[in-house]
């Protein structure tokens, strides 16, 4: 079970509960009713009152009970949806940390421009570079794959250099880098195509409107 669906999962329970729980205390209110008119109608019709109401009473109160019973159980499946929830937003921001720690120690960092080129690593994770300060980025020929809005929020990138060799790209990898308006790329105008028609939502909320491929450009 994935993240998002444990949310889902948490989302409806949450409204299960709520709506069971209402359900009880209405319940358990017409029962006390029930139980307080049998005893003040013995004052006035006797103990045949008894035989009309005390049934009612105690059905209701079984039903109450049993609706609190219900809500209890979601509540307590709530409470391990979200110690779930909470530990899959630790581990992922303890990933982010090592993976931040792993880039620094491979990537080259020269006159604010990052450079891959001499670097092992084959995929730049998610928001790995998000909000950094780099004029410059050169993918090499080693990466093939970068995760998700890798780069987002870089406000002073103005360039990007990308290798052919990249064949899995995330969605919004430059979102609001509001300076980088065209990409260098290390390949032929069918290769980015390609490339684009197989990661069609890279490009998604980023300012990029030309590509200047070895053949040729396109306007995006």
């Amino acid at each position: 079970m994935n993240k998002k669906e444990k949310n889902e999962i948490l989302n409806q329970n949450i409204k299960k509960a709520a709506t069971v729980n209402i359900y009880a205390i209405i319940v358990l209110f017409i029962s006390v009713i029930s139980f307080i008119l049998a005893f003040v109608l013995i004052a006035f019709v006797g103990i045949v009152s008894l035989a009309y109401f005390l049934p009612v009473a105690i059905s209701t109160l079984i039903t109450g009970i049993l609706f609190k019973t219900i809500a209890n159980y979601f509540d307590n499946t709530n409470v391990l949806l979200q110690y779930m929830v909470e530990s899959d937003d630790k581990d992922e921001e303890k990933k982010i940390v090592e993976d931040q720690a792993m880039a620094k120690k491979i990537e080259k960092v020269v006159n604010n421009v990052l450079d891959f080129s001499d670097s092992d690593i084959t995929e730049i994770p998610s928001e790995i570079y998000s909000g950094t300060n780099y004029e410059k980025i050169i993918i090499s020929d080693k990466i093939n794959s970068i995760d998700k809005l890798a780069f987002k929020n870089c406000n002073n990138l103005k360039s990007v250099v990308l290798s052919n060799s990249v064949e899995i790209i995330g969605n919004s990898i430059f979102k609001k880098c509001e300076l980088l308006c065209d990409l260098e790329y290390k390949g032929t105008k069918k290769e980015f195509n390609n490339l684009l028609q197989n990661n069609p939502n890279f490009l998604n909320e980023s300012n990029i409107k030309t590509v200047h491929c070895i053949d040729g450009d396109i306007i995006i």
